[in-house]
């Protein structure tokens, strides 16, 4: 079973986890190592750090997160936190590694720096799914189905996933889908004049 899943096998939300952490889950905490080291470390490339550099700065970024687990308050945007983290945490290790002159550049994985529009994806996928992770039920379940099955699930199905009628898929996708928007704008990842859909 993996370890970023329930006992039941759905997916756990970055607050579950987190949670989990707190009691002292060893399966939560390697759960969330595994989310999100590539994001650090993509991070970091951005950032212009090297591979060693970088893989120091998944260490430190996850030292903080342990160091701080009783304080985060807002575990639903935990992704967001850490993006920050990180990005904060790599520009301090960048500054400390230029040369006093700071015209060196730093050198980068085989001379090449990770393109940013890769980046700037793989932040936006991290933003988005906790966006899904936030929404209450039954709407996580429907739009997790929705938009992140890799088969078609039918509205027949979904309806018997979620115990509800079949007639009551389109509304219910309708007002999650709206309520979805609301968390994307604020997270930044939808501009703020886009129309919320009535």
């Amino acid at each position: 079973m993996s370890s970023e899943r329930t006992p039941g096998g759905e997916e756990r939300s970055d607050s579950e986890l987190l949670k989990a952490c707190l009691a002292g889950d060893q399966d939560a905490w390697s759960g969330l190592v595994e989310r999100y080291h590539r994001l650090i470390f993509s991070i970091g490339l951005r950032q212009g750090l090297t591979s060693d550099d970088c893989a120091d700065l998944v260490q430190n970024v996850f030292t903080i997160i342990l160091r701080r687990l009783e304080t985060i308050q807002d575990r639903d945007r935990f992704s967001a936190w850490l993006i920050t983290t990180t990005k904060r945490e790599a520009w301090r290790v960048h500054r400390h590694n230029l040369p006093s002159d700071g015209l060196d550049e730093v050198a980068l994985v085989d001379g090449q720096p990770l393109p940013e529009e890769e980046v700037m994806a793989w932040e936006r996928a991290v933003l988005v799914r906790a966006a899904v992770d936030s929404l209450n039920e039954p709407c996580r379940t429907l739009v997790s189905a929705l938009f992140f099955e890799q088969r078609t699930v039918s509205y027949t199905e979904l309806a018997g996933q979620l115990r509800m009628p079949v007639g009551s898929i389109g509304p219910t996708r309708a007002r999650c889908f709206r309520k979805l928007v609301i968390e994307l704008i604020a997270s930044g990842v939808i501009d703020a004049t886009v129309a919320v859909p009535e």
